[in-house]
């Protein structure tokens, strides 16, 4: 697992939020309080908070500077994420671009978008028919693309569209632009 792509997710995520529009509720570096409810982070999460009054937005500053919740949070990212599309067996700047959506909208989503680029069957799952087609790719750049097409698709047609659509837009925009910058 590349650090350093795990890290540029991490931003793209931002801090601790709980957004009523959001179906995750709380969430904290994009993981969900309602989809990741035993994540151990949760104790530091919730001591930030009541240590700073309930305002979240001193708990973030709190928060922002506790070495082991970070380290939790790349651990947890690894773990739920990266490892599930078998992200070690990818070229790092797709692995990138897959583990970010897949962050945002779930790993089987993700991957199915990635199948659809290449070709295979959709079915969520990196196996070897994936990694097969991902071999036989001359351009890497314009498939990275390709998938992010597909990704600003699949959020268009999501109902937090209307709340969440113009971030959505702006991390999708600064992943290509990521992506451009890494293969010049």
């Amino acid at each position: 697992m590349s650090k350093e792509m795990i890290e540029k997710i991490i931003v793209n995520e931002g801090g601790l939020v709980d957004n009523p529009n959001d179906t995750g509720k709380m969430t904290y570096k994009g993981i969900s309080r309602r989809w990741w409810p035993d994540w151990k982070g949760w104790k530091n999460v919730d001591s930030a908070i009541e240590i700073s009054g309930g305002s979240l937005k001193k708990a973030n500053v709190l928060l922002n500077n506790d070495d082991c919740l970070h380290n939790s949070v790349i651990e947890f990212y690894k773990i739920n994420f990266w490892d599930k599309f078998k992200g070690d067996q990818m070229p790092e700047i797709l692995a990138f671009n897959v583990c970010d959506f897949a962050v945002n909208s779930g790993v089987k989503v993700a991957v199915k978008q990635l199948q659809r680029c290449l070709g295979v069957a959709s079915d969520g799952s990196v196996g070897k028919m994936t990694l097969n087609a991902l071999g036989c790719v001359n351009d890497l750049e314009s498939l990275i693309y390709d998938f992010n097409d597909l990704r600003m698709e699949f959020l268009e047609g999501l109902d937090g569209w209307q709340y969440f659509g113009r971030g959505w837009t702006n991390r999708v925009n600064h992943n290509n632009q990521f992506t451009e910058e890494y293969f010049k």
